[in-house]
């Protein structure tokens, strides 16, 4: 099952009279028994006044991979790229099924030669949920996705995503990165890469910016001078800190040695 609603104060936009959608109030607009996503991309299209959905897993007969729904009109159509053969506007499509396989790209052609996102249905191996790994730009409305370690553009005009081919910015060694946001950046025109779990030493890459014009992937310091600092004092104060316990270990256990028996060990814990 899949419902979209939107709050009330939206009304004026949509196909509910607005006196019938009081302030503050969730309204139904859809609800279809078939089309569920988990964890697609999904955003508002201000420019062709529609919301988008694209890639994230499902189950039952599929849609097509990226779906829009018309506010006004209350109701989703596929939304094939530019050039598509295929003819069902509405529910569950008429194109060949996109699954992912191991080793294969996440953008490939299907069987009619059109560039697909793939979609699977294994929350626990090589999937399409994006997560929150996706922000629009608001200088040219494209979209743009980081899914399975790939860079993607979504371009409304030809309603296609395309592999940017850019460098990855998380480590993969067979776990995907997955939890993580991306957000458009409007002063320098950029894509900011945020958290997430993935494949490497700490777990997550940090922070990453994407510069638009240059296709390419930065990893941006953390912290300042002063936070630096600080973070330094405090893994030596956690250094002192184990080694008092350890020390206080050693006497409960009597494994001291003769030099650590004399330790004055409450002095040492009023230091700390």
């Amino acid at each position: 099952m899949r419902t979209l609603m939107l709050a009330g104060m939206l009304a004026a936009a949509l196909r509910v009279p607005a006196a019938e959608t009081p302030a503050n109030t969730w309204v139904t607009l859809s609800e279809e028994d078939s089309g569920a996503r988990e964890w697609p991309a999904f955003w508002y299209d201000a420019r062709a006044k529609r919301f988008i959905a694209s890639a994230g897993m499902g189950a039952g007969k599929p849609h097509f991979d990226t779906e829009a729904f018309d506010p006004a009109a209350g109701v989703w159509t596929n939304l094939y790229p530019e050039g598509a053969p295929y003819k069902v506007e509405r529910g569950p499509t008429d194109a060949p099924p996109a699954g992912i396989k191991d080793g294969e790209p996440t953008l490939k052609p299907d069987a009619n030669g059109v560039v697909r996102v793939q979609r699977a249905y294994n929350a626990y191996g090589r999937d399409s949920n994006v997560f929150y790994q996706f922000a629009r730009s608001d200088a040219d409305g494209s979209v743009y996705a980081y899914l399975l370690e790939t860079t993607m553009r979504f371009d409304p005009a030809t309603r296609a995503w395309t592999d940017l081919k850019a460098n990855r910015y998380s480590q993969c060694r067979g776990s995907w990165l997955i939890y993580g946001a991306l957000a458009y950046d409007p002063v320098n025109n950029e894509i900011v890469a945020l958290g997430g779990t993935s494949d490497e030493d700490g777990g997550t890459p940090g922070t990453w910016t994407y510069r638009i014009a240059d296709n390419q992937w930065t990893k941006r310091p953390q912290g300042s001078a002063e936070r630096k600092a600080l973070n330094a004092q405090a893994r030596a104060l956690y250094a002192r800190a184990a080694a008092f316990i350890n020390a206080c270990r050693n006497r409960f256990y009597v494994t001291e040695t003769e030099a650590e028996a004399k330790q004055d060990l409450p002095a040492q814990a009023g230091a700390l």
